[in-house]
């Protein structure tokens, strides 16, 4: 309290010697660990870590893949390698009972874990995704938990868990800012390693977190290829429709532009569809405006995200 004090006093004093004068007031301090806490999540679930070797002192602290299924699952057997198929996740949410797993199967139950389930994305800051493959499907289709974390020197922090199911294409993860919020794009390309002709969809799924659970704003179409038979004017034979899709994050949200582009069977260009879309995000929701262009476009196209 006695610092205050003086500090008034000398203002008191500097006014009288200099009539008209002000006491300039001490400039704010920005510390650069406020401004990173502003712009992280708040973590729904911290679990400490065990202490390292002093030989290990000093470098970036890593969990390994078998590490990483605890800190989400508290359940998860470490030593059977095996999680409960009604695991809770360190948030308290019910991962599995989100639909997107009905039909899915497990090896056994509980579910045997095995080296190369988790597939990983990165967010900056140490922060990580962590897609944790549990279900799989015939026709090559995977699901399974996907969860934000961040590991420090003497604990793990998670921020959110929700769930992710890639239809046939590779899966890709990559934090993105809109703003102050953190989202997780997840990206299933159906189209990486299809014959040029053959009809596919690549999509991307935007998650935010929101109270430790990652909430999907939406399913975006980013390529998707389809083929109707005369559906131009004085065109005969298959016409190829493509989309192509392009993500801006912004602080209000997602730019998207949007090109649909109709091709004969000998390549020739027929027309193209252009659209420029603005999905803005307010109180924890994605507007999707009229839809993609895609609907507007392609033959017989129901209306699509």
């Amino acid at each position: 309290m006695g610092l205050p004090r003086k500090i008034t006093t000398l203002c008191a004093l500097a006014a009288l010697v200099a009539p008209g004068g002000a006491c300039a007031q001490a400039p704010e301090v920005v510390r650069i660990e406020d401004q990173a806490r502003a712009m992280t999540p708040v973590p729904a679930c911290i679990l400490p870590l065990p202490p390292r070797s002093t030989a290990a002192a000093g470098t970036m602290r890593n969990l390994k893949e078998e590490q990483y299924w605890p800190v989400v699952f508290p359940a998860f057997d470490s030593r059977a390698m095996q999680l409960p198929v009604d695991a809770v996740a360190c948030t308290g949410a019910r991962v599995f009972d989100d639909p997107i797993f009905a039909g899915g199967t497990t090896r056994g139950a509980p579910a045997k874990v095995e080296s190369g389930d988790i597939v990983y994305g990165n967010g900056g800051d140490r922060i990580r995704i962590l897609w944790m493959r549990t279900h799989h499907w015939p026709d090559g289709s995977e699901a399974g938990p996907l969860a934000l974390v961040r590991t420090k020197e003497d604990f793990s922090e998670v921020y959110a868990v929700g769930a992710f199911r890639r239809a046939q294409g590779k899966a890709t993860f990559q934090v993105e800012r809109l703003g102050t919020e953190y989202v997780i794009a997840a990206g299933d390309d159906g189209c990486e390693g299809r014959p040029a002709t053959a009809a596919c969809l690549s999509t991307l799924s935007l998650f935010l977190p929101r109270f430790g659970k990652l909430v999907n704003l939406a399913t975006l179409a980013i390529e998707q290829r389809a083929y109707a038979k005369a559906s131009e004017p004085g065109v005969p034979g298959d016409i190829e429709y493509r989309l192509t899709a392009s993500p801006l994050y912004v602080p209000e949200g997602v730019e998207l532009f949007e090109r649909v582009q109709a091709t004969d069977s000998t390549g020739r260009v027929l027309r193209k569809t252009e659209l420029e879309r603005r999905l803005l995000l307010k109180d924890g929701v994605l507007d999707l405006g009229d839809g993609s262009i895609w609907g507007k476009a392609f033959p017989g196209a129901t209306a699509s995200r």
